[in-house]
């Protein structure tokens, strides 16, 4: 950034980052090689994913210790993003246990009578958490196999104000009887 956003030197950003001339230059280069690399495809959840989710998400709302732990890999992890907005763990909440404890003391506080929308986040499983069609929480999920390795919680409004949950179909009444 310092070299193509603000135009300074090379000599100038190796003294200001403190590493080599030579280094910054090739750091430069290599940015700019990642940044104009092919992406690549990100593939939708699986169905078998989804299933995971769902079966943590169920064990962590019926507050049930022992199903939640045996979704969970031994050093899963919980990162929260609250953007200052709203109340979120300050730190990543690591262990299976202090993550089972997390999401069973939050559940009944916050995330019981929400609607769920199982959706795609950045190439993996996810789920928006909505009330009155207004999304408040974001999970995404890493997997590890048939466990839940991290669980990323997104509740800053500011980064959840463009997503709007999408409306369940109803069934249409059918026709009178006689």
């Amino acid at each position: 950034l310092l070299r193509e956003v603000f135009d300074y030197g090379y000599a100038e950003v190796a003294d200001i980052v403190g590493k080599t001339e030579a280094n910054c230059r090739q750091i430069v280069r290599r940015s700019k090689a990642s940044l104009q690399a092919t992406p690549r495809e990100s593939n939708a959840p699986t169905e078998q994913a989804r299933q995971l989710v769902e079966l943590f998400l169920e064990a962590a709302s019926t507050g049930k210790v022992e199903e939640v732990l045996a979704l969970l890999t031994e050093q899963s992890a919980v990162y929260s993003d609250g953007g200052g907005k709203v109340k979120a763990a300050g730190r990543a909440i690591v262990g299976a246990d202090r993550v089972s404890r997390f999401f069973l003391g939050i559940w009944p506080r916050g995330l019981a009578g929400m609607e769920r929308q199982f959706v795609p986040i950045n190439g993996g499983p996810g789920v928006l958490m909505s009330l009155k069609g207004v999304v408040h929480y974001a999970f995404s999920f890493a997997l590890t196999g048939d466990r839940v390795k991290a669980v990323y919680l997104i509740c800053n409004p500011d980064k959840l104000r463009h997503l709007t949950p999408v409306p369940i179909p109803q069934p249409r009444p059918g026709p009178a009887g006689p």
